[in-house]
């Protein structure tokens, strides 16, 4: 199972309600149109809360604990995520989507990661149930 993982921080001056409605309501369906065909499901993650190991750290608002949101894209293969990456580089769709993303999101801090999914020895991965509605 391959992920694209994207971390992201709302734009400044945007409360974190405006983002994760904006999110949700335009950004999301315009994010799943991309999506649709290429990918297992589209998931967003709204950090709640931050935590951290050690407190004492005075570089925090450098971590990836600042994030707002971590989207998930599921792949079956890797091969299918390597399509979306070149669907989402096509003129067209990356313009749509960056014009998008820069009214809510802090542009400077995107962060994509592509991973793969590996479960604990004798279970099996969680595989999603196919969504892209938001």
């Amino acid at each position: 199972m391959w992920k694209l993982m994207t971390g992201m921080r709302r734009k400044p001056g945007t409360s974190f309600d405006a983002f994760r409605d904006y999110y949700e309501t335009v950004h999301a369906p315009i994010a799943a149109r991309v999506l649709e065909g290429a990918a297992m499901a589209y998931r967003r993650n709204y950090v709640m809360e931050r935590s951290f190991i050690y407190p004492e750290r005075t570089d925090k608002d450098q971590v990836a604990g600042t994030f707002d949101c971590i989207a998930e894209v599921w792949f079956e293969t890797r091969e299918a995520l390597d399509a979306l990456l070149l669907r989402m580089a096509e003129p067209h769709v990356r313009s749509v989507l960056v014009e998008d993303r820069r009214k809510f999101i802090d542009e400077s801090s995107i962060c994509y990661m592509v991973c793969e999914e590996r479960a604990l020895p004798g279970r099996s991965p969680r595989h999603p149930t196919p969504t892209f509605h938001t």
